[in-house]
């Protein structure tokens, strides 16, 4: 059988007959000193003497927190519509799935490149499409076996339109491939 660490906790002694008070004083009064410290320590006008110096103040700017109306979480990114319809992506970013424009990582939302303005987004491993307001689809990021349906395979790191110049409701991104739901006949193509 292993043998156990020992811990750094004493028990206190056992009491005996004679002179019981002692041991357990001896045992009590380290945590009852550090008790009655940290009690009148923590009084509303105490200062203590542990907390952390004044450092200056960093400037930021005077942005409005984002409002997310739908987010889709990929496998290393993830990207989601705001309330005024315009779409934000972070993560990592190695074949432009955040749409930026650039193949640069971000661990806070980063604009989608363009004026466009989405309904709509869904996040795959290493690509993103989504629904533009006016039903258009467009995709960006990886395009291994021509997922971003734009007719080639090009990696993209801003949007482009699927090409055949379909309506669409909704896209769903995949690893291998990208599906959507025609608007308004609400046909499934992939």
């Amino acid at each position: 059988m292993p043998r156990l660490a020992r811990t750094p906790f004493r028990a206190p002694p056992r009491a005996t007959r004679r002179g019981w008070l002692r041991p357990l004083t001896r045992w009590c009064a380290p945590a009852l000193a550090a008790l009655l410290v940290a009690a009148l320590g923590c009084r509303e006008d105490a200062e203590s003497p542990t907390a952390p110096s004044t450092a200056p103040v960093l400037a930021t700017s005077a942005t409005q927190a984002l409002a997310f109306y739908q987010v889709s979480a990929g496998a290393v990114h993830a990207c989601g519509v705001t309330t005024d319809n315009r779409a934000y992506c972070w993560g990592w970013n190695f074949h432009g799935q955040l749409g930026d424009g650039s193949t640069t990582n971000h661990r806070t939302p980063v604009a989608v490149a363009g004026t466009l303005r989405f309904r709509q987004v869904s996040a795959s491993s290493t690509n993103t499409c989504g629904v533009t307001t006016d039903n258009r689809a467009y995709c960006w990021g990886s395009n291994a076996d021509g997922v971003l349906g734009d007719g080639t395979t090009t990696d993209r790191a801003t949007p482009v339109p699927v090409a055949g110049g379909r309506l669409f409701r909704r896209v769903d991104a995949g690893e291998n491939h990208t599906c959507g739901v025609s608007y308004p006949d609400s046909q499934g193509y992939c």
